[in-house]
């Protein structure tokens, strides 16, 4: 590996601290050495002025050398300096000496017993000055040369057999010193560059780590940018066109607009895939645990899908088990969207038949419950290959140029990495022609119930009729209404119910009726039964879609109550409950009311005559329109400032009940208007502020609520959520409009 000019004075200088560290122990062990020869050996009493001066250099030199180790050794320096070159220097000055010396005693004392010591000490200093100077091959070997070939010049030019055969043994000593000297650095070396390369790499990696980071950060940037320039005039597409939708206007007007607002809200739904793909890729998606009822979560789907299911003419039934747990913890948000997936692709891909969600209990313990969900259709079927890449990012069932069902393929792959995020399995049964079951299971923690669903005894032993065209729809009905204890028959067209209730006029208490049923619909079948005079009187409740009943011309056929498809358990009981005690709900002789209308009146909160007045903090014109209708229409007063600055003078001047802040503004941002409102106890430093933004990346909501923010409403604005949001942080009441 080529270390490079700058990378190899490094490790030279390197070298050096690792041989200075490792000298630091044997600077002074020569003049150890040296005094024991000294005073074990007659030496001191025949020479010494050889031994003053000897001792003098060890000294002077051990004590430099143990300075200069201590100080190189402890050196941060990246190159070798002059520090390095007077140890090095030291170094050689040492092995002289003591070189020089050993041959000198050697010609004064020869093969004496003082001869040998000196011999035996010498090579043993080699030996460990080898492994301390292993680093710096070139001074090694000057040391190894200084120290031993005074002693091989001693017995070769003593040329006798013992002086000869001291220098072959010394010369035999140096050569073997030398070969471990050059295998020692070697290794030594060999350490230094694979420790060099993995420090290269290791660099490498950080500053691709740095890139990386950077070019997420860069996207998420562009990411929440794109997301808030979108939004924004997003919301005012979507928003006045709600509006709109609540003037009066002619078919083709109405049809204009409403096709205006389907793809808006079809390009939002993309920009929302597109993000929560983006924050699961980039692991920054966090699960929410709350508390919910699961069944509420199913039925409320379900309802939000109803109009689509409508509008092709499908069937969209719910069935849930009673075995399951009412309630359960987990994240209602994400759960609530991979079952809008599923079910929208159910709808997007059945032309005719129904959808039907099934939820249903594999095994439950007192602490969890592990749950199955199944969202079934009769549409036109997944062949084999295609199941394999199903849930792939951009991957569709209908990939072809000339693809009929659109969409951008993440849905299926975000649903997938949401229920492996919550610790679920996913999969699909299907085959061509014979529809799809998208499936998937995952355990959910129990929670206590705090209200159990009791049924009111006044149900048990009524009897019902059931009168639906679709299997499914009847059987879920039965099933529910036998659970309370009624009893139930069933009929699959109007001919059929009319010739039951012929055959026993006085048995039945309440009848189901479907609108849509082919032949006789179900507000003909009404019409018939009233012509019956001992059926004049029978409740009468008919299944609608959506809102379809207000369209409806019901004074002949005298409805009793209305339920929007599919069914909701909850309203179903509190329906069936209304017209047997007509004087606790709604009142059954109204022919036309809507039990859903008389529920929600009996809930809502009394009007005062005191409205609240909401501060819409907004700089785009648009949005501030929007903004300002929208309040209106629920009644508040409002008033509205372009910027941060203008919000701070509005609430200087008057009181509020409430702010909606947008955080992206000129002048003065959202974030630091609320941090001056709350900082200055004379605009009301507890009054809530709503974060009205088109930011939606992961992290902008707690950069809100860090900021002082309440609450964090996303662009574009839905009225339910807008409504939802101010009644949740207002004491006061709108005023009556």
């Amino acid at each position: 590996m080529d270390l490079g000019t700058d990378l190899h004075q490094r490790y030279d200088a390197e070298a050096d601290r690792e041989l200075a560290q490792r000298s630091i122990a044997g600077a002074m062990a020569y003049f150890v050495l040296f005094l024991i020869l000294s005073l074990t050996t007659p030496y001191y009493r025949d020479h010494p002025l050889i031994v003053g001066i000897t001792g003098t250099l060890l000294l002077s030199i051990g004590a430099m050398r143990f300075a200069l180790a201590t100080r190189v050794g402890r050196s941060h320096s990246q190159t070798p300096n002059s520090w390095h070159g007077w140890f090095t220097i030291g170094t050689y000055a040492c092995s002289f000496v003591w070189g020089g010396w050993s041959g000198l005693t050697l010609i004064l004392y020869g093969a004496t017993w003082t001869g040998l010591l000196m011999l035996l000490m010498t090579a043993g200093v080699v030996s460990g000055g080898l492994t301390a100077l292993a680093p710096a091959l070139r001074l090694c070997r000057v040391y190894l040369f200084a120290m031993l070939v005074p002693a091989i010049v001693w017995g070769t030019m003593q040329g006798t057999a013992t002086g000869i055969g001291v220098a072959l043994v010394i010369g035999l000593y140096l050569v073997y010193q030398l070969l471990q000297a050059s295998q020692q650095s070697k290794w030594y070396w060999m350490a230094v560059r694979d420790r060099a390369l993995l420090e290269v790499r290791a660099s490498e990696l950080i500053r691709a780590k740095e890139a990386a980071e950077s070019a997420d950060r860069a996207k998420s940037g562009f990411l929440a940018n794109m997301s808030h320039e979108i939004r924004t005039p997003m919301n005012g597409v979507i928003g006045m066109t709600g509006l709109l939708l609540d003037t009066p206007l002619n078919n083709e007007q109405r049809d204009f607009a409403e096709t205006v607002r389907r793809c808006g809200e079809t390009l939002l739904d993309l920009i929302n895939d597109i993000l929560d793909y983006s924050k699961i890729a980039a692991g920054k998606l966090d699960l929410e645990v709350t508390d919910f009822d699961l069944r509420e979560l199913i039925e409320e789907t379900m309802e939000l899908l109803a109009e689509r299911a409508n509008a092709k003419g499908l069937e969209l039934v719910c069935e849930i088990d009673d075995e399951i747990p009412r309630f359960l913890s987990g994240d209602v948000g994400r759960l609530r969207q991979v079952l809008m997936n599923l079910v929208g692709n159910a709808l997007k891909f059945t032309d005719q038949g129904e959808v039907v969600v099934h939820a249903s209990l594999i095994e439950s313990n007192d602490a969890s419950a592990h749950l199955r969900i199944e969202v079934s259709d009769t549409g036109v079927g997944i062949a084999p290959k295609v199941q394999e890449r199903l849930f792939r990012v951009f991957t569709q069932a209908d990939a072809s140029t000339s693809r009929q069902f659109g969409g951008t393929g993440l849905g299926l792959a975000i649903s997938r990495q949401l229920i492996e995020l919550m610790g679920g399995e996913i999969g699909v049964n299907s085959a061509p022609d014979r529809g799809s079951t998208f499936w998937f299971t995952i355990h959910l923690p129990r929670v206590e119930s705090p209200l159990p669903l009791v049924c009111d005894l006044r149900l048990s032993g009524k009897r019902l009729l059931i009168v639906d065209d679709n299997h499914t729809n009847r059987k879920i009905l039965r099933y529910l209404t036998n659970s309370w204890g009624m009893i139930s028959s069933e009929a699959a067209s109007g001919p059929e119910a009319l010739h039951l209730l012929q055959v026993d006029q006085s048995g039945f208490d309440v009848a189901i009726l479907d609108y849509q049923m082919p032949g006789i619909d179900g507000l003909e079948l009404a019409c018939a039964i009233r012509a019956e005079g001992p059926l004049a009187e029978l409740p009468l409740i008919l299944l609608t879609s959506l809102g379809g009943y207000k369209e409806l011309n019901t004074a002949e056929a005298r409805i009793a109550a209305f339920l929007t498809k599919p069914v909701r358990r909850a309203r179903l009981i509190q329906t069936l409950q209304s017209i047997f005690a007509p004087s606790e709900g709604i009142n059954t002789s109204a022919g036309t009311a809507s039990v859903t209308g008389n529920l929600e009146a009996h809930t809502r909160t009394p009007c005062s005559a005191i409205a609240g007045r909401i501060l819409v903090v907004e700089d785009n014109v648009v949005n501030q329109r929007l903004a300002k209708r929208l309040i209106e229409k629920l009644g508040y007063h409002v008033d509205v400032a372009a910027d941060g600055n203008e919000a701070i003078t509005a609430l200087s001047g008057r009181p509020y009940d409430l702010v909606l802040m947008d955080c992206q503004m000129p002048v003065m941002d959202g974030f630091e208007a609320t941090r001056q409102i709350r900082r200055n106890s004379a605009m009301g430093p507890h009054i809530p502020i709503i974060a009205m933004t088109a930011k939606a990346m992961s992290g902008d909501r707690e950069q809100c609520l860090a900021a002082g923010m309440n609450d964090y409403v996303t662009k574009p604005v839905r009225l339910s959520e807008l409504t939802a949001t101010i009644e949740r942080w207002t004491t006061s009441v709108p005023i009556p409009n």
